[in-house]
């Protein structure tokens, strides 16, 4: 279940913090240079969480992503509530979240509209426009992002350049993405070149990050958001794929 308490933040930081320790001790193997320096960035308004400096004066970029396991969870490669962003592909949504927001009771007639609409939304969301959000808020966002994924299960560092990743070849070969359509508010992405379909593990979500009781305003939590959401399954699967990564134990 997915803490609410901030502790989820907290340890993110944690993990962070730990591995700006890690990546510096393992930098001969990692960066192919000790004299490497890791710094920790954070914050909401950097995407990385760390970067690292070269004695050259060049820079990489690092994004950390912490599993227990690499069979387990997911990553985000998105996480907004800036639905401006989408160029109206949500108003409808954005509409009944509107009417309901701070009501002061709960109406489950409101709650079964909002969540048929944003369902509606997603799957009616055609491959250009998929083609689109992906590019914009993915790819190009990712473009110059290192990644490090930290198992710590079996306590492995496996480093990796986003441009290595198979969504970007699929782009790059032109496979149309698409939305699998359900009766959800989580939909999976598939990709086809008309004559294979591959499943990347990636997900788009749509849906309140605290729930319907703080949108509706009975519960006593200051708000819930619309928030809209890139994730990463099967991360295995993504780490697999990936032939040129460093690998290191700690």
């Amino acid at each position: 279940m997915f803490k609410k308490d901030g502790s989820s933040h907290k340890d993110g930081i944690a993990n962070e913090m730990n591995m700006q320790e890690q990546l510096s001790i393992h930098s001969d193997v990692l960066f192919g240079d000790s004299n490497v320096t890791i710094n920790h960035l954070g914050g909401t308004k950097n995407k990385a969480d760390l970067v690292a400096t070269y004695p050259s004066g060049e820079l990489e970029k690092i994004s950390v992503k912490r599993k227990k396991g690499l069979t387990n969870g997911s990553f985000d490669y998105i996480n907004t509530s800036k639905l401006d962003l989408f160029n109206n592909m949500f108003n409808d949504s954005i509409d009944v979240y509107n009417s309901g927001r701070k009501l002061g009771f709960r109406d489950e007639n409101l709650i079964e509209k909002l969540s048929e609409t944003i369902t509606n939304e997603l799957n009616n969301i055609d491959s250009n426009s998929l083609i689109e959000f992906l590019t914009k808020f993915v790819v190009e966002a990712n473009s110059d992002m290192t990644m490090v994924i930290t198992d710590t299960q079996s306590n492995v560092i496996y480093k990796y350049s986003f441009t290595e990743t198979p969504l970007v070849t699929m782009m790059e070969n032109n496979y149309k993405p698409y939305i699998v359509k359900n009766n959800s508010m989580s939909k999976k992405i598939l990709f086809t070149n008309g004559e294979e379909t591959i499943d990347l593990g990636l997900r788009l979500r749509f849906h309140l990050n605290n729930g319907y009781g703080a949108w509706l305003g009975v519960n006593g939590k200051k708000t819930s958001n619309l928030v809209v959401k890139i994730q990463q399954d099967k991360i295995k699967k993504l780490v697999d794929s990936v032939e040129n990564k460093k690998v290191v134990s700690y």
